[in-house]
């Protein structure tokens, strides 16, 4: 009984330990802290202003909300980590209170929540300064160079595989013996010291 008790509480500090250093975060997010797809294109609008039909008015709107928004996140990006280690310091004491860690944690998703609300108001605000035809070219655009970057990912993979397989062990197998298509050289009828 006493083993089944300290097993689930250990499943239970690495699970809150996961939370606590940001690893559901990145999982979420396909292993960065930052969001991937839906509007996420209007954050580097810059990139195809001449192909949307941007003008200067829109470039300057546009840098200007993303100077007031990175600001923001700097000091929401700056809660999280702090947060993260008030709940790290409670899960390393012996003596916490669980009911004080619970608190921490949801401290933590508080933060993260309000991180992430934040970067999305900003996209919002990116994406009003733009027109309706604006925003379905950047879309059209964006859709393309994210199927070009898969492209390039999945020569890259390839690639990398038909590189691999010159660095190989030359006897091959599991490493008993010289594997297939190995000859051994003709005896000779002499021998060898």
């Amino acid at each position: 009984m006493r083993r089944k008790i300290l097993a689930v509480a250990i499943v239970a500090l690495l699970v809150v330990g996961a939370f606590a250093f940001g690893g559901w975060d990145r999982a979420r997010h396909g292993g960065r802290g930052k969001m991937r797809g839906g509007f996420g294109a209007f954050g580097r609008i810059e990139e195809i202003a001449d192909e949307i039909g941007l003008t200067d008015r829109q470039l300057d709107e546009i840098e200007q909300i993303k100077l007031e928004e990175q600001k923001k996140l700097i000091d929401l990006r700056a809660e999280v980590q702090k947060s993260q280690i008030d709940l790290r310091a409670l899960m390393s004491d012996v003596e916490a209170k669980s009911s004080d860690i619970e608190v921490a944690y949801k401290n933590l998703q508080a933060n993260q929540q309000a991180l992430e609300l934040e970067r999305v108001r900003m996209i919002l605000r990116i994406r009003d300064v733009l027109s309706v035809n604006q925003r379905a070219k950047a879309k059209d655009i964006m859709k393309e160079k994210i199927e070009e970057r898969r492209e390039k990912m999945k020569e890259h993979r390839l690639q990398g595989r038909k590189e691999f397989q010159h660095h190989r062990r030359p006897m091959g197998g599991m490493g008993f013996g010289p594997g297939p298509g190995f000859d051994f050289p003709p005896e000779t009828g002499e021998e060898h010291d």
